[in-house]
């Protein structure tokens, strides 16, 4: 094989990787706003971080304190 075809098939070969690399940092992206715009998903976080929030003050009441 020639040179010149043998670097015309490196360069298509690179080309395709670097497609495919680009391809899934969009569909990482692409998943990743729709995460943060689902409000299904928006919705069970703050639930969770109001009962982890809760689990504080469930604790709380459990612990010994002092009165002056």
């Amino acid at each position: 094989m020639s040179q010149s075809i043998k670097a015309y098939i490196r360069t298509v070969a690179l080309s395709s990787m670097l497609i495919n690399v680009a391809a899934a940092d969009d569909m990482m992206t692409t998943y990743q706003l729709a995460v943060e715009q689902d409000p299904v998903y928006q919705a069970a976080v703050n639930t969770y971080k109001a009962e982890q929030a809760t689990l504080g003050i469930a604790r709380a009441a459990l612990l010994p304190f002092l009165e002056a």
